[in-house]
């Protein structure tokens, strides 16, 4: 775990120092294909989220995915239990910025989620997520890990 935290903090610090003199800030270091493939798959996942698709979620994951917090689970499997816990009644994210390089990137995602835990109540949580991709052997990008905070902004009425 300690290992990936800190590839994940050296990848994100890599891609974010790399820019050279003379580069805006920000500019983008994916290719038009790449940028659209990673939208493509930050906009499946949250579909599958929305949808309550535990089984759409963990597809977009890497074997080796890691949610680093607050569940803190390694490996695909353990993030499908994770993600198949809470019922999901609405669903928003916004990608603020796509950046990567090589056969890594970052996705930084404001979203929304109205979800019910196990046992508990509903609730409307707003937030940021920070998900890190990897371009796998075969081309396709998948999520390696995801950091995420939330704060709970309301509880619906009647709860």
């Amino acid at each position: 775990m300690k290992t990936i935290c800190v590839a994940v903090l050296l990848a994100t610090v890599t891609v974010g120092c790399s820019r050279t003199a003379g580069t805006p800030e920000w500019a983008p270091n994916l290719s038009p294909a790449d940028e659209t493939a990673v939208r493509s798959v930050i906009d499946g996942f949250g579909q599958a989220f929305g949808s309550n698709d535990a089984a759409g979620v963990v597809a977009y994951y890497a074997d080796d995915f890691v949610v680093i917090e607050p569940t803190a689970s390694v490996g695909k499997s353990a993030a499908q239990e994770t993600s198949g816990t809470i019922t999901v009644s609405s669903f928003d994210q916004r990608i603020m910025r796509i950046d990567g390089s090589g056969h890594f990137a970052y996705a930084w995602v404001e979203y929304e989620v109205g979800f019910t835990p196990p046992g508990g109540n509903a609730v409307i949580e707003q937030g940021n997520s920070l998900f890190v991709l990897k371009k796998n052997s075969e081309g396709v990008w998948q999520m390696v890990a995801n950091g995420y905070k939330g704060e709970p902004i309301s509880v619906p009425e009647g709860e």
